[in-house]
């Protein structure tokens, strides 16, 4: 899984060798700003991020930056936060984040959040 944001590309897998499960988590530029004195940002974006160009794809909404984004406002909407604001937190959170349930919780929250933007695109020049 990828995540592209303004934290950089997040990489995100999950090791399933014998003996060694686990998440794996690299980055390309360096988590901005998850020093011990900065502000606090919710691992669920980023999480929301990995996951809403695909599902949009799949069930065949329209991609243009309104509607992308409507969906993912109401998908942080529907899903509960979750704030960190160090990397150790960040590791910690994205772990938890990897179980089953709550990757089934967001993607339950996109596909819910994709069928109220189907029925009310609000992209310029689209009728309802």
């Amino acid at each position: 899984m990828v995540s592209r944001g303004i934290y950089g590309i997040i990489k995100m897998g999950i090791n399933t060798a014998p003996g060694k499960f686990g998440i794996i988590l690299t980055h390309t530029k360096g988590l901005v700003g998850l020093d011990t004195a900065s502000k606090p940002i919710n691992v669920m974006e980023s999480m929301v991020n990995i996951r809403v160009d695909e599902l949009m794809k799949e069930e065949g909404i329209c991609n243009c930056p309104t509607c992308r984004m409507d969906v993912i406002t109401l998908s942080l909407n529907i899903l509960p936060a979750k704030y960190t604001s160090s990397r150790s937190g960040d590791i910690y959170a994205r772990f938890n984040a990897a179980s089953t349930q709550v990757q089934a919780d967001i993607t339950a929250a996109i596909l819910a959040a994709i069928a109220t933007v189907k029925k009310n695109p609000r992209h310029p020049n689209m009728a309802p």
